[in-house]
């Protein structure tokens, strides 16, 4: 199989990357003049928003991890770089109307990285 350009596969991170900015920095609480979408999105169940954390940090991992396959670039230092995204998140959504900075999603986000980790390993090993 012909392994996909470097270009696509940075498109790919960067894209899922700004998806998950971009969720997770919409403000928690329905204000006047958001889209319906924002509307929804603000009455997400909690336990559904910790599951979320978990799949979108694993899927990003794992697109970082295929966007910089052909590089040096360490798996634990993917992680830890990854994880630090998260944490960052944290830190802005204080100056987000109706967001928090929460440990536990911080926790949660590391679950996710380490998900992504291991699905990364599994998938190189079986190859």
């Amino acid at each position: 199989m012909i392994p996909a350009p470097l270009p696509l596969r940075l498109g790919a991170a960067l894209a899922m990357a700004a998806i998950t900015l971009l969720l997770s920095l919409l403000p928690g609480v329905p204000l006047e003049g958001d889209t319906q979408f924002q509307w929804h999105l603000g009455a997400v169940p909690p336990a559904l928003q910790n599951v979320m954390h978990l799949v979108f940090y694993a899927l990003l991992y794992g697109a970082w991890a295929w966007a910089l396959e052909d590089t040096r670039v360490a798996p634990f230092r993917l992680a830890a770089a990854v994880f630090a995204f998260g944490l960052l998140i944290e830190l802005a959504q204080l100056q987000v109307p109706g967001r928090y900075a929460s440990l536990l999603d911080g926790v949660l986000n590391g679950a996710g990285v380490a998900l992504g980790y291991l699905a990364c390993r599994a998938r190189r090993a079986a190859h």
